[in-house]
């Protein structure tokens, strides 16, 4: 065992809150997408599961990337567009 790494753990920070447990445990993810799910089923909509994408650290929209380090373009839609042929009339 590394005596690092030990004490790192043990020197960790309880959780002092059920928002604190949830996402030390990697289940505060879960929490919003029950309460997602649960509110489309009051509301009678239903989400196809085979089209469902979970626990993604970013997603496309829209032709942008969306992530947690903010909203970017998609390098795809840009490089499409710069392999336009450059155009030979107005």
């Amino acid at each position: 065992m590394d005596p690092a790494k030990v004490e790192a753990i043990t020197k960790w920070p309880r959780p002092t809150s059920v928002t604190e447990v949830r996402s030390f445990l990697g289940l505060a993810g879960y929490c919003r997408l029950r309460t997602v799910l649960q509110t489309l089923r009051q509301e009678k909509l239903y989400a196809k599961f085979s089209k469902c994408e979970f626990w993604l650290s970013s997603v496309g929209f829209l032709g942008h990337i969306v992530s947690a380090e903010g909203i970017t373009m998609d390098p795809a839609k840009v490089e499409a567009i710069t392999k336009w042929p450059r155009p030979t009339s107005v």
